[in-house]
């Protein structure tokens, strides 16, 4: 008997510290409202985020620049992968850019993150107004480029997209403008952000840690037998 607990207890604590619970963020979105739900409204944003630059607006397959029952897309759009509404972001030549964002918490510092979202370049033309040209969605951390999309012609077709950081404090702001000043429109929507690998519960970290220790006291108690 005393030999089956021996082999027994590494096998137990084994299958314990795999179902330990975990901090795993891959599985919990940490924007709020990521799938940017909301009413349809032009110069607006969905809840839990906020305009930091001009006048994004709120669309969808049928509604264009936030306008409701407006069809001037330079390209009709697919529904998008997440459903719903979306958000697009115009630029134009010269000065003019929309951006929007919000604050994220609760991050671990020195955690890598996985932000993704998917983006359509489906434009604006009415008349001589032509919202058209290629372009891209850039993404900003705390108000600083952290990267860009894929350079998006006009078309029909939603693409999947992501960078990663590395969280530098508990707090950080997460926004998207474009990428450029060209004469374009783009939409954005599923926006994403998860921890790239589980970070074990300090509760959980803690018991490991005991049952680990008390493995090696045992394991001293046999040698000296």
């Amino acid at each position: 008997m005393r030999r089956f607990h021996r082999l027994f207890a590494p096998v137990a604590l084994a299958a314990w510290l795999a179902s330990a619970p975990l901090a795993n963020a891959a599985t919990d979105n940490l924007m709020v409202n990521g799938s940017l739900s909301g009413a349809i409204g032009n110069s607006s944003v969905p809840m839990g985020w906020q305009i930091l630059l001009n006048s994004p607006d709120v669309m969808d397959a049928a509604n264009n620049a936030g306008v409701a029952g407006l069809q001037f897309f330079g390209a009709a759009p697919e529904a998008s992968p997440d459903g719903g509404t979306w958000v697009g972001l115009g630029a134009r030549t010269g000065s003019y850019m929309e951006e929007f964002g919000q604050w994220v918490d609760n991050l671990v510092i020195g955690q890598t993150y996985s932000l993704s979202w998917v983006a359509g370049n489906f434009g604006y033309s009415r008349g001589s107004v032509n919202y058209v040209d290629s372009n891209a969605i850039r993404v900003n951390l705390d108000g600083s480029l952290l990267g860009t999309g894929n350079t998006l012609n006009l078309g029909s077709q939603w693409q999947a997209e992501t960078l990663s950081f590395v969280a530098t404090t508990t707090r950080q702001q997460v926004s998207f403008q474009l990428a450029n000043y060209n004469n374009a429109y783009l939409s954005i929507d599923g926006i994403r952000l998860a921890a790239v690998s589980p970070v074990p519960e300090p509760g959980s970290l803690a018991l490991a840690l005991l049952g680990l220790g008390a493995l090696a006291w045992r394991a001293r108690q046999r040698q000296q037998a």
